[in-house]
């Protein structure tokens, strides 16, 4: 372990997680679990005076002697957690330099994914959906100009973003982060077909090797906020044939464009971030958006 609390958040030193952890090492038996995926397994930590996620490897996805692969994981999104501050993103309070584990503020409130789903009227949908886009204003200045190169996040979706009893919003999980000129997608799952990684703009569905950029990003920030509005994702990633991909996607874009301008004409959607909405999740990437336009300023 490294020396504890080392990013300088002493207002935590007490904490009686920390100096457990400092004494009989990684020992999770005491800890909720409440969450697991490909990016780790969350667990729950409180004490009367702190509130912790701990995250660790999930060696559940690898064999054995690939077990550094999910450790790695954890260092990533420790370096993340490093580098970018935001009032959006939890901080990073401790860290196994191994990728053991790593510890990092609880924030209270539920997913977004959850939110959505126990049912909200619309007024107040509009209200988070204008909140998720000044959130991604300040997270994309964040990694996509940040001046040490373009950062593409990778894994924007409801589940990944906290949202409180105030609607303040949090992004959660920084452990896909990767430079954009570093990064093509190369993956041996296979993910075409299987009405999964909704998120995930179709070009990355393939399993050869495609350069990603922070269109992926713009993909899936619409795809989220298509999900706010309308309750569903805005693709169903049920081609498994790769060369009837894309004609799926457009006529599921076309679906798509005809209910967003419904809550428009119906409701009084605003038209701007319809318009914003259809241009980030647009299936060809040459026409989606790699910026944030002009005509959002307001939000």
């Amino acid at each position: 372990m490294n020396d504890l609390v080392g990013n300088g958040n002493e207002i935590y030193s007490n904490s009686s997680l920390i100096h457990y952890f400092s004494n009989n090492g990684l020992d999770l038996s005491y800890l909720n679990k409440f969450s697991a995926g490909g990016g780790g397994v969350l667990y729950l930590y409180q004490d009367s005076d702190n509130s912790f996620i701990v995250k660790t490897p999930n060696y559940s996805k690898y064999e054995k002697s690939r077990y550094y692969v999910a450790e790695k994981v954890i260092l990533k999104e420790k370096s993340m957690l490093e580098k970018f501050k935001s009032k959006h993103l939890p901080s990073l309070i401790d860290w196994d330099d191994d990728g053991k584990f790593l510890i990092r503020e609880y924030l209270s409130g539920t997913s977004l994914e959850a939110k959505i789903n126990y049912g909200l009227e619309l007024s107040k949908r509009i209200e988070i959906i204008a909140k998720i886009i000044g959130m991604a204003k300040s997270l994309f200045t964040l990694f996509h100009k940040n001046n040490e190169g373009c950062y593409v996040v990778r894994d924007i979706k409801p589940a990944n973003i906290i949202i409180d009893k105030e609607l303040n919003l949090f992004f959660v999980d920084l452990g896909s982060v990767r430079k954009e000129t570093e990064m093509f997608t190369k993956t041996s799952r296979r993910v075409l077909g299987t009405r999964k990684w909704l998120y995930w703009p179709p070009e990355q569905l393939l399993e050869n090797k495609e350069k990603t950029n922070r269109k992926f990003d713009f993909f899936s920030l619409g795809s989220t906020l298509f999900y706010v509005l309308t309750g569903a994702a805005p693709y169903s990633n049920s081609e498994q044939n790769k060369e009837k991909l894309m004609e799926l996607y457009f006529s599921e874009f076309g679906i798509c464009q005809l209910l967003i301008e419904e809550y428009v004409n119906k409701y009084s959607f605003p038209q701007d971030i319809a318009n914003f909405i259809s241009e980030c999740i647009a299936p060809c990437v040459n026409d989606r958006l790699c910026e944030i336009p002009q005509y959002l300023i307001r939000y």
